[in-house]
């Protein structure tokens, strides 16, 4: 966990590293986020990363193909391995592949940094709150079991997470099916201050799955915003571009902790 007060960042715009939701990808994901980068210009910049994977062909037919753009095959942060043709895979339980998102996604912080929040949507916001918690520090009782190498290899991952990140925005995020992955953000307590967004109306990820999912972070560090929408990243206006300007400049002052710990959990937090 980073100091309740960090050092404030300075002049320059803050930078948001983002990442889509299945079926999406980069040139997708920056079109849709079109109002917040029009609404934010003033404070921050926004970097987008393309998931490792193709999604498959059967995949199209999968109901959170509603994230998808016509023409395009879009990608996804892992894979599955139990499911059946036909079967769609927001089914499956047993997901392979996250090593390689994680690498990716660390590669990314290098390339553009200093990244100062890390923005997730649906899928996309399941593979941040996955990155955070592998790159939270592990209770020394953990680290017994570890190699030598292997425990200054997850020293150095999470201080450039912690060199770098400050906050987090995960939108229409749900916990893993695979309870492998799930446990991982179970056990790991993501810690960095964090807006969780989700949408009343949302029937691919409705708000008991957000929930799930946020209920796994610190709660000290955790606020959380309902619009009334479905499954969407909601318009930046009105209560909504309040929240994210709150939070851009705690960030940018350094207080995000502080940020999060006034916060309380209704629907215009």
């Amino acid at each position: 966990m980073t100091d309740a007060c960090a050092p404030p960042i300075g002049d320059r715009k803050l930078r948001l590293l983002c990442l889509h939701g299945y079926m999406q990808d980069a040139a997708i994901f920056r079109s849709r986020l079109g109002s917040m980068r029009k609404g934010l210009k003033s404070r921050a910049e926004f970097f987008f990363l393309d998931a490792p994977f193709p999604a498959t062909p059967a995949a199209a037919a999968d109901q959170q193909a509603n994230d998808a753009v016509e023409g395009s095959q879009g990608r996804s942060w892992w894979q599955w391995t139990d499911l059946d043709p036909g079967t769609r895979p927001s089914r499956a339980a047993h997901y392979s592949g996250w090593e390689v998102s994680q690498a990716a996604i660390t590669a990314a912080l290098q390339e553009h940094a200093p990244i100062d929040a890390i923005l997730g949507f649906s899928q996309g916001a399941t593979a941040a709150a996955l990155y955070l918690a592998h790159t939270e520090p592990q209770p020394a009782e953990q680290e017994e079991g570890l190699n030598g190498s292997t425990q200054q290899q997850q020293q150095h991952t999470w201080q450039q997470r912690q060199d770098q990140l400050r906050a987090a925005i995960i939108i229409a995020g749900f916990l893993p099916r695979d309870e492998s992955y799930a446990a991982t953000v179970r056990s790991r307590g993501p810690s960095l201050p964090c807006l969780h967004v989700s949408g009343a109306k949302d029937t691919l990820v409705p708000p008991d799955r957000t929930s799930e999912l946020r209920q796994c972070f610190s709660q000290h560090s955790t606020r959380v915003y309902t619009h009334p929408g479905a499954h969407m990243v909601p318009t930046c206006s009105g209560d909504f571009k309040e929240v994210l300007l709150g939070m851009l400049t705690s960030v940018k002052q350094g207080r995000q902790h502080e940020w999060a710990a006034l916060a309380g959990t209704d629907g215009k937090q």
